[in-house]
């Protein structure tokens, strides 16, 4: 599941929350300063979506979406503080 951001990618480990803190609330804050973005500018971005682990953890996770094609594996490189620039492909 985890590798270097050198090879193909669809997402990265953006941070975590506080434990017991709301996952929902918390984790698009932590990928958008991740990022070095603010909440609504991610939001904007669309090629980039915030998840976490329903298991109990505090990871929040960036991901790429599949395209048309189903593809999702195309970053190349870390997104952080990738900021508005394209993502690294």
């Amino acid at each position: 599941m985890y590798g270097p951001c050198q090879e193909y990618h669809s997402g990265e480990v953006a941070g975590v929350v506080a434990d017991g803190a709301d996952l929902a609330a918390g984790c698009p804050a932590v990928a958008a300063g991740y990022l070095s973005l603010t909440e609504a500018e991610l939001r904007d971005r669309g090629d980039l979506k915030v998840r976490w682990f329903e298991d109990g953890s505090e990871l929040c996770l960036l991901f790429e979406p599949e395209d048309p094609a189903g593809r999702h594996d195309t970053l190349r490189g870390t997104v952080k503080g990738l900021g508005r620039a394209p993502l690294p492909r």
